[in-house]
């Protein structure tokens, strides 16, 4: 019970951060993770992945990873067509299926796992780290599964930057 409850909360967590931090402007192609300051940047924050028990050679990986892709605008890839011509308020949920086999082919370690996600998918590597925690934890609890859902909403609407625009975000994750 003990192990479930320790599992269920790192999962509830990771969820909650995921499903709040992440807004991206598909038009604008700027990004924010952190609804709450100092929670979670854009950029990575060495002091938290520490505190996430991430090696020294993983925090460098990581942060060599982002500084290699800074010029580039983080954004999530629409594996669903979206209609030129949206209304405000209009949705659409896309689901990116990521089997076990694909991620773990640099390693098993949170680190390698969140950059073969956010090779995958184009989503901040900040974000990708909390993706690679959960994933690299279910490995190490020896909890069966095939691999992980990424649930991603979506919504046309005033953007970050006062615009109107597509903006995404992870709203769940789930093993399959």
């Amino acid at each position: 019970m003990k192990k479930f409850l320790k599992h269920g909360s790192l999962v509830a967590l990771t969820i909650c951060l995921l499903f709040n931090l992440c807004s991206i402007s598909a038009v604008a192609m700027t990004n924010r993770i952190s609804t709450a300051e100092n929670v979670f940047s854009e950029k990575l924050d060495v002091d938290q992945l520490r505190a996430l028990n991430f090696t020294e050679s993983d925090i460098a990986r990581l942060l060599e990873y982002e500084r290699a892709h800074d010029n580039c605008a983080p954004s999530i890839r629409p594996l669903v067509d979206l209609p030129s011509n949206p209304k405000d308020g209009d949705v659409y949920i896309d689901t990116l299926k990521i089997s076990l086999d694909t991620l773990i082919v640099g390693g098993t370690s949170a680190a390698d796992i969140a950059l073969k996600v956010a090779n995958i998918t184009s989503i901040p590597i900040s974000v990708a780290v909390l993706v690679g925690v959960f994933v690299a934890n279910l490995i190490k609890d020896n909890v069966s599964f095939d691999g992980i859902e990424l649930v991603i909403e979506w919504r046309y609407g005033l953007t970050n930057d006062l615009t109107m625009g597509w903006s995404s975000y992870i709203k769940d994750i789930r093993t399959y």
